[in-house]
């Protein structure tokens, strides 16, 4: 998000932000814990889930690294000020 400019953002919506993003980080963590639950125990699940299963897990470990990187951009910001 280099190119992103959260210079003109007030600091209610930085925050804001921030408090959303940290949101999205427990509920993708708990998205992959309860989906390893049951990769760890297949039985009545087809091939054909299962790998639906661990590909949206491979996703959210890639969205709480983006999430975790727009709340240090915005904490900078803050910080800046």
């Amino acid at each position: 998000m280099t190119d992103f400019n959260y210079g003109e953002y007030d600091n209610d919506t930085l925050n804001s932000a921030i408090a959303r993003c940290e949101k999205g980080i427990k509920e993708k963590k708990q998205l992959i814990k309860d989906f390893g639950k049951i990769l760890d125990r297949p039985k009545g699940y087809s091939k054909k889930k299962l790998d639906g299963l661990a590909c949206r897990i491979d996703g959210s470990y890639s969205v709480i690294k983006i999430l975790e990187q727009e709340i240090a951009e915005c904490q900078e910001e803050l910080a800046k000020r």
